[in-house]
């Protein structure tokens, strides 16, 4: 007889561990060199899969050989997962038994910003992707599984948090705001919005405090570090909340009459990312020459 423990586990987690005790009901003794294992996930009849229990155990990924009483992991691996192992006997009598299944879950949370970047837009009197401020919708998920079968869910005790960065490998220029309102759904998925952009001009990121999922899986693939936690980069941005300066040259002239006075006008959206937008005027007739700026 074999004693599996645990038996199965429908808990999801990163790893599962088995302990595999085999008692010998007759008196030839197990001989140890003959003890081997797999795991195989499966949806289908499981007693095929023993009658043929040498070829499942070549095609198999996860094999080895064991030791009596030791315990037998499986970890990297998402989804539901049986543990199956094979002994004899000195006398060659072979037994064969399975347990499960165990609920593995290796894939991370997803956060997503939409829209990740500035909008496009159709007016030509301003420049494409700029805004003063926007409204971006965050999405908190924990993938399904082969697109239905639900995993181990996002935590009930994640903390909400963003922050809109001047730099894109640091925290920098902004304070860690609070999503609010709090994100709302289900385990597996979380939306909020949140409206960001006011006051600021120049390129901006934002970072999201990542999230833990119910195996411990943490979200996204880099991050950066504040006070001990993990924010991760979702998006990228373009504001502009800074008005033009017009400046004139030379600002006026009181020292010489004359029937026509010249000044040469220039209006410069002045912002880290904008150039100059030129314009002259002279007696009652003017001229503008066209440029580019961060906003028109």
């Amino acid at each position: 007889t074999t004693s599996f423990e645990p038996a199965f586990n429908e808990t999801f987690a990163q790893s599962q561990s088995v302990k595999v005790t085999i008692e010998d009901q007759g008196v030839a003794g197990l001989n140890a060199s003959t003890f081997k294992y797999f795991w195989i996930e499966t949806y289908t009849a499981l007693e095929p899969i023993i009658e043929n229990f040498d070829t499942s155990y070549e095609e198999a990924t996860h094999k080895g050989t064991f030791t009596n009483g030791g315990t037998i992991t499986i970890d990297t691996e998402t989804g539901f997962y049986y543990l199956f192992i094979s002994a004899e006997d000195n006398f060659e009598h072979r037994y064969i038994d399975r347990a499960g299944p165990y609920y593995l879950d290796n894939d991370k949370p997803i956060i997503t910003a939409e829209p990740d970047t500035n909008p496009e837009t159709t007016n030509p009197s301003t420049n494409q992707n700029v805004v003063k401020q926007l409204d971006v919708t965050l999405t908190y998920k924990d993938p399904l599984y082969r697109a239905a079968d639900e995993l181990a869910g996002i935590k009930d005790n994640n903390t909400y948090t963003y922050y809109l960065s001047t730099s894109d490998s640091s925290l920098e220029g902004g304070t860690i705001t609070t999503v609010n309102p709090a994100p709302t759904g289900d385990s597996y998925e979380k939306t909020a919005t949140i409206t960001i952009g006011a006051g600021e001009t120049g390129v901006r990121y934002l970072f999201v405090r990542t999230i833990f999922d119910n195996a411990n899986n943490e979200s996204g693939d880099s991050w950066v570090t504040s006070g001990g936690v993990h924010y991760q980069l979702v998006g990228t941005y373009i504001f502009d909340n800074t008005g033009p300066i017009v400046s004139f040259n030379p600002e006026g002239n009181t020292t010489t009459w004359k029937q026509e006075q010249t000044t040469d006008v220039t209006v410069q959206d002045n912002t880290s990312t904008s150039n100059t937008l030129p314009s002259t005027a002279s007696g009652d007739e003017g001229k503008s020459n066209s440029g580019s700026g961060i906003a028109g």
